[in-house]
């Protein structure tokens, strides 16, 4: 299987990484991490090394969802 996780790029108006996370969190899934959800940390900023994707920095977060968000569906992912 293939495993996609919310991703974006950092907007002008994005106090740093971390909001920039949050809030491309919620566009692409419909989970708010400023309410309710935990963020525990920052993962390793990675560039990929394969000629196949442009050359990007990607700098993961981790985050716990409140216990009532359900994620559904196909294709893109859905929260409830």
């Amino acid at each position: 299987g293939h495993l996609a996780l919310p991703g974006g790029r950092m907007e002008p108006e994005d106090a740093g990484l971390l909001a920039t996370a949050v809030r491309e969190t919620f566009e692409e899934v419909g989970l708010r991490l400023d309410a309710g959800g935990e963020v525990i940390g920052r993962l390793a900023t990675v560039i990929p090394q394969s000629r196949l994707v442009p050359r990007i920095a990607v700098t993961p977060f981790v985050a716990v969802a409140p216990a009532e968000y359900h994620v559904f569906g196909e294709g893109e992912a859905s929260v409830k």
